[in-house]
């Protein structure tokens, strides 16, 4: 329904922008600079020619002032005609004039510069404003209503992708060119952001790279242990795969990407500037997944919690907890030292864990066990063990708050690794629970790839909204392919 929203007004800006260029736009100026001073008006020859019998522009005045001759044209009639202006040294200057509907005078090219064109660039930025200034507070107040939720990841990603391209739009306000030169400075400012941003990315793919050799070597081998890098290897190879592509095909002789009227180039502006957008897009979303993970992260739950869960994972093969598994326990003990000392209020433990077919016992009671060792009274205990995972951790949970005499309105915190808060957050909200998360840390060299990890994971969760917008992304670089294809042809 938003982006319906967000159509409707590009269309109306849209409309405002060829209204005032309708209602200036019948008119043209041609300006050229001439080599001696001292020439008048007299001493140069202006000719309009075309290939229409019938007059497409008049020369309404010329004047000069200072160094340059400026030539003013009303429109006539449609059709295309060329401006020649010879200067008595010999030398000449010739300008393409196009009338279209409405009597719209373009310069140069078909989709050139107008009397009163300036408005689009004004317009892309007064919709890009209008955008931030919706994604803002609606940001703001969804992650006041509740942190954890999707829409907040996307939100953000689009509110920085947003703000990089107006901040590449504002300072190039004044240097409009025409349709033609908008949609091309629109194309390179993701291009540009890009390029500017690879060094940065070059860098974190090579810690991210020993981070992974690290922790390969503590760990051990498998694919996940490598996600980091070859998201790294796949962020670098993608800002820089339009332009080995654009080298390619400059270097083809199968494929002439040389004809400025032929489709071939067109295409290949299409892919370069699409893979530019698509991979853009996906690097803001990241950088807002990993923003809000960190602040989830960092999060201490408000000292009002009746009971916290301990979301589980791999115990030792002696049944006893692993270093992670004691890390979310011991910061679900802090936390409840903390409120005792803060408030007086007591809270239940919830470990929350099944039995793998590798493992001697459940989870849960792997923790429970921990628990007690560490003073906790069994009777603050409620063991949650046939959950298989984070999902199945909060609902299963819920049943045996819901039946020891709790509801969904008591206030709930959980308990897991830093990485893992924001999405566990995430799992617990779909399923109509309301719980605040709190972090244990982990080893550095694991917190790299987890929070990748994570990374894919939302994005596969979502995968269908981020497809939306990336075809809808892409629909618009089509477009305006098309209009530069046309712009060559017509």
């Amino acid at each position: 329904m938003k982006s319906i929203r967000y159509l409707f007004l590009g269309v109306v800006l849209l409309l405002l922008s060829f209204l005032f260029i309708y209602s200036w736009g019948g008119s043209s100026v041609v300006d050229v600079s001439i080599p001696n001073e001292q020439w008048t008006v007299d001493d140069i020859t202006v000719q309009i020619d075309s290939d229409h019998e019938k007059e497409i522009v008049r020369l309404v005045s010329k004047s000069i002032q200072g160094k340059r001759l400026y030539l003013r044209f009303s429109a006539v009639s449609r059709g295309k005609c060329w401006v020649d202006v010879y200067f008595p040294n010999g030398e000449e200057y010739f300008q393409a004039l196009y009338v279209h509907p409405g009597n719209i005078i373009t310069r140069g090219s078909y989709f050139g510069e107008c009397n009163g064109g300036y408005m689009i660039p004004i317009m892309i930025c007064l919709f890009f404003l209008i955008v931030l200034a919706g994604l803002i507070p609606e940001y703001v107040r969804g992650t006041k209503e509740n942190y954890y939720q999707y829409q907040n990841v996307k939100n953000l990603g689009l509110i920085i992708y947003i703000t990089a391209l107006l901040t590449m739009q504002i300072p190039l306000l004044m240097a409009y060119g025409g349709i033609q030169a908008a949609i091309i400075l629109l194309m390179r400012s993701v291009e540009v952001i890009s390029y500017v941003l690879l060094p940065f990315f070059f860098i974190v793919s090579i810690l991210v790279t020993i981070s992974n050799i690290v922790l390969m070597k503590k760990e051990g081998r498998s694919i996940y242990n490598m996600l980091g890098c070859f998201l790294g290897i796949a962020i670098c190879a993608g800002i820089l795969f339009p332009r080995i592509l654009s080298e390619l095909l400059q270097r083809s002789s199968v494929i002439d990407v040389h004809n400025e009227q032929g489709i071939y180039l067109y295409i290949e502006i299409f892919v370069e500037n699409a893979i530019s957008v698509i991979v853009f897009y996906l690097d803001c979303i990241l950088a807002a997944t990993i923003i809000l993970a960190f602040r989830a992260a960092k999060n201490v739950p408000s000292f009002n919690q009746s009971y916290i869960l301990i979301l589980g994972c791999q115990i030792k093969p002696d049944g006893s907890v692993t270093n992670l598994l004691k890390g979310r326990a011991d910061r679900a003990i802090e936390f409840a030292a903390m409120q005792k000392e803060k408030t007086g209020k007591p809270i239940v433990f919830v470990p929350s864990g099944g039995q793998g077919e590798d493992e001697v016992t459940s989870e849960a009671q792997a923790i429970k066990n921990y628990l007690l060792s560490q003073g906790i009274a069994e009777k603050d205990i409620l063991v949650e063990d046939q959950s298989t995972d984070t999902k199945e951790n909060f609902a299963f949970s819920m049943d045996k708050i819901e039946k020891a005499g709790g509801s969904r309105e008591d206030a709930i915190a959980f308990s897991t690794t830093n990485y893992h808060v924001f999405r566990s957050g995430i799992l617990a909200s779909m399923q109509g629970i309301k719980a605040e998360g709190i972090g244990s840390k982990t080893k550095s060299y694991f917190w790299v790839n987890a929070f990748i990890r994570e990374f894919i994971a939302t994005l596969y969760t979502e995968r269908k909204t981020h497809i939306r917008v990336i075809l809808g992304l892409t629909l618009i670089v089509m477009v305006m392919a098309v209009i530069l294809f046309a712009n060559a042809v017509l």
